[in-house]
């Protein structure tokens, strides 16, 4: 059984983070949401949505299954004219020998476009994630003193996204040493813990 929807407008999005706040429409607080709540593509600020509330892990409130309200109210729509209109007999029918159904036909065609769009998607994303790394120049630098202190061979180089990273000790270096990096959306001083720092 779904859970109560709410209805209220995306007030805030931090695409580079990947998350945002839903302001309700019978007021009180903005709700936090994630990207992986929300519908592909991703609604514009101010576009009227449905959503589901849930409590996060860290006891807050949380907009869940997020919907734009245009498409709950067509499905709403569709669902009354089907269950308004004239029923006959049933009637058992059968696809054609020799063909295939056109139900069939559909799904696969609906397989393939998705497949097309998933590997679109992929491709856009690995070129853009390539663009965003920082093109460096080779220059001869004078040997420094070796340190007492040894150091992990990191260092803030202007790298701020996990897609930047190669390793979880790398991540968490530039999350405790770089300014202004963007690799801890939870703020729990774990780094990149879809990719790299994985428990």
């Amino acid at each position: 059984m779904p859970g109560v929807r709410f209805t209220g407008k995306l007030h805030t999005w931090n695409q580079q983070r990947g998350f945002g706040f839903i302001r309700p429409d019978g007021g009180g607080q903005d709700l936090f949401v994630h990207m992986s709540s929300m519908p592909v593509p991703l609604p514009q600020p101010d576009e009227v949505l449905t959503f589901e509330v849930a409590l996060g892990k860290d006891g807050k409130k949380k907009a869940m299954d997020v919907m734009r309200e245009s498409v709950v109210r067509s499905g709403l729509a569709a669902d009354q004219a089907w269950a308004a209109a004239p029923r006959s007999a049933p009637r058992m029918s059968r696809a054609p020998s020799g063909g295939t159904s056109p139900i069939v036909k559909s799904i696969v065609v609906l397989l393939i476009v998705a497949g097309l769009g998933w590997i679109a998607w992929d491709r856009f994303a690995l070129h853009r994630g390539a663009a965003a790394l920082p093109q460096f120049s080779t220059v001869p630098v004078a040997p420094s003193r070796i340190s007492d202190v040894s150091t992990p061979g990191f260092r803030c180089d202007g790298r701020k996204l996990c897609s930047q990273m190669t390793s979880c000790a790398e991540a968490t270096f530039f999350l405790k040493n770089c300014p202004g990096v963007q690799m801890d959306g939870n703020h729990d001083g774990v780094p990149c813990e879809q990719q790299w720092c994985t428990r």
